[in-house]
């Protein structure tokens, strides 16, 4: 036998040895999908954008306010004193920015209070946005077009597995949420691998979305999502 040979069988042997000793373990890889409602997601950002616009805007006459506050209480104090020591003529003066002051000073506690809602509305959208990026969604129904399994919902999610077939490595859903139909198609790669408890499994990479009717978009460039095994999906 040839010497250069020797090595290639016994490498083929040793790989034979280790699948020989794995214990075939059965699992479902699947897809992990997190849906966001795109329409949603752009008003409440919109939204946002709005109410930190009348924040600056609230922030800009508060600080203007405050500055003329400081100013009229200086002038007030200068014409007491002038008053104080016999210039009558001031008190006159004197009464009208007293009045400015207090106009000033409502209008600044009228802003406040504006500030606050308005921080709390912030405070609300952000909440709004967390959520829905978070892909918090009722799905009534995924159905495995192959197999025409369907599995039905009655609560929301963040995340959705949608069982891959291994009997090719095309995939087909048909998703409804609040009465709509969507489709999905999606390939790739089967591998079977050896984990560290000695069990043969079969995951998935090169994910790629073939289409999404009726979704917007997705969260994967060029529709690749290269060997990520979660997708996000907006509608």
């Amino acid at each position: 036998m040839n010497k250069h040979l020797f090595p290639v069988f016994f490498l083929f042997f040793l790989v034979w040895s280790c699948a020989e000793d794995a214990e075939v373990f059965f699992n479902d890889p699947s897809l992990k999908i997190r849906f966001i409602n795109a329409d949603s997601l752009k008003k409440a950002n919109d939204s946002l954008d709005i109410t930190n616009s009348y924040i600056a805007n609230v922030t800009e006459v508060i600080t203007y306010l405050n500055s003329g506050l400081n100013v009229l209480e200086d002038s007030i104090d200068e014409l007491n004193d002038s008053i104080d020591i016999g210039r009558t003529d001031y008190i006159e003066i004197r009464d009208a920015l007293i009045e400015m002051e207090s106009e000033f000073t409502s209008s600044l506690e009228l802003m406040k209070e504006n500030s606050t809602l308005l921080a709390d509305l912030k405070s609300e959208l952000t909440d709004v946005i967390n959520t829905i990026e978070s892909g918090d969604v009722q799905v009534t129904s995924i159905t495995n077009v192959e197999n025409n399994s369907v599995q039905t919902y009655s609560d929301s999610a963040t995340t959705y597995n949608l069982p891959l077939s291994m009997n090719s490595n095309v995939s087909k859903f048909s998703i409804e949420i609040d009465g709509i139909s969507y489709n999905l198609e999606v390939e790739y790669v089967k591998e079977q691998v050896v984990d560290e408890k000695r069990r043969i499994k079969i995951v998935v990479s090169d994910v790629n979305i073939i289409s999404h009717n009726g979704f917007d978009s997705t969260s994967c460039q060029s529709l690749n999502c290269e060997n990520e095994t979660s997708v996000k999906l907006y509608f």
